[in-house]
């Protein structure tokens, strides 16, 4: 008898569980800046890096020295930063406070290169 009651409680648990998923609004007004737009940002800068990393790798292969840049190990990392709704949200953040201080400190005025004075 108490397997039963035992087994019962797990299957209310696990339907418990469950049912809380379920019930989270994965498309309310706070899951879009909070979760989809750092998700697709986070997982296109990913492929993006995951492209160029591919390129370096095949560019440098052929050296004696050729330690390959993209591993699994980082495509996971990568992949799973883009996926955890709290990880995302702080990469899209670090992500895009780099591209912003990046355009700040471009100078308006290029400097003069001394062939053209």
């Amino acid at each position: 008898m108490s397997e039963v009651t035992r087994n019962d409680g797990v299957l209310s648990l696990i339907s418990n569980i469950i049912g809380d998923l379920l019930s989270i609004d994965i498309f309310s007004v706070h899951a879009l800046p909070l979760f989809w737009l750092p998700l697709v940002f986070c997982l296109v800068r990913s492929l993006l890096r995951f492209k160029g990393a591919y390129y370096d790798d095949v560019q440098l292969c052929t050296r004696n020295d050729y330690k390959p840049s993209l591993t699994a190990e980082f495509i996971a990392f990568r992949l799973l930063i883009s996926v955890m709704p709290g990880l995302n949200l702080l990469a899209f953040i670090y992500y895009l406070a780099a591209f912003i201080d990046k355009i700040s400190t471009t100078p308006l005025v290029p400097k003069k290169d001394s062939i053209n004075e």
